[in-house]
């Protein structure tokens, strides 16, 4: 059964799975005029379609909703404990879906824009969401604020406004992007650099479980950027780093 599925959080007489609380939590962020999108099992389509609409039937809320299926072509292969490929009966390599990294091409293809994405377990119980609702509304106001300041720097660089170098300063001061003098003066540069979606990635404090989180990296040509690390991607010789990450990301972004 998937996790969005399992029956998780108690009301009264009622019991709500994930989807339920997802949607619930997501009107209280955005209205009924948010929209909701869930990657799924095709295999577990009707059920799922039958649960959310038992909410709209209970609760009245005139929301919308889609799904999606994670692409075959991003599955992975899964490997035997003796590190060979494991087969199943017909003697077919055995696939499974691959992490997170693999839905981007599904998030590609959502016409919004603002996205807000989250595991379909990482949700809480309404009666101790109001943290949550801050939260989220704090990341969304993040990503918008962020995005106002770009949107006049790519219009100033396009008008060859004079004040174009001044922004681009206080964005790099403001964010802390680590961007270089030579960056900050190029403005083709900064043009392609700024012209291109925004990500904001909520963290929570590493209480020693902690997963994928942020690090600053250098690309081949010296620049700094802040990404999301996962363990896969540290050279076996640093990852004392991760022991010592005071936050990793827990699949909260904007």
């Amino acid at each position: 059964m998937p996790k969005g599925l399992i029956p998780f959080h108690l009301y009264d007489k009622f019991i709500i799975n994930p989807f339920q609380e997802q949607i619930l939590q997501g009107t209280q962020i955005a209205s009924e005029k948010a929209e909701f999108h869930f990657t799924i099992n095709p295999k577990f389509e009707k059920q799922i379609n039958h649960s959310i609409k038992i909410l709209k039937e209970i609760t009245g809320l005139d929301f919308s909703y889609s799904f999606s299926q994670q692409k075959e072509e991003t599955h992975s292969t899964a490997f035997t404990l003796d590190n060979e490929i494991a087969l199943d009966c017909h003697q077919n390599p055995i696939l499974r879906p691959a992490g997170h990294g693999a839905l981007i091409e599904n998030l590609n293809e959502i016409d919004s824009d603002l996205i807000f994405i989250k595991n379909i377990d990482n949700i809480q119980h309404f009666d101790k969401a109001n943290i949550a609702f801050d939260t989220k509304k704090t990341l969304g106001g993040v990503l918008l604020n962020f995005q106002e300041q770009t949107f006049k720097l790519l219009q100033f660089i396009e008008e060859n406004n004079s004040d174009w170098q001044k922004i681009a300063q206080q964005i790099n001061l403001n964010f802390n992007l680590q961007l270089s003098a030579n960056n900050l003066s190029d403005k083709t540069w900064l043009a392609s650099f700024f012209n291109r979606p925004i990500r904001v990635c909520g963290m929570v404090k590493n209480e020693g479980q902690a997963g994928g989180g942020p690090f600053w990296v250098k690309d081949e040509n010296g620049n700094l950027s802040i990404q999301i690390i996962e363990k896969s991607q540290i050279n076996p010789n640093q990852l004392s780093i991760l022991l010592h990450a005071t936050h990793f990301n827990p699949v909260d972004i904007v």
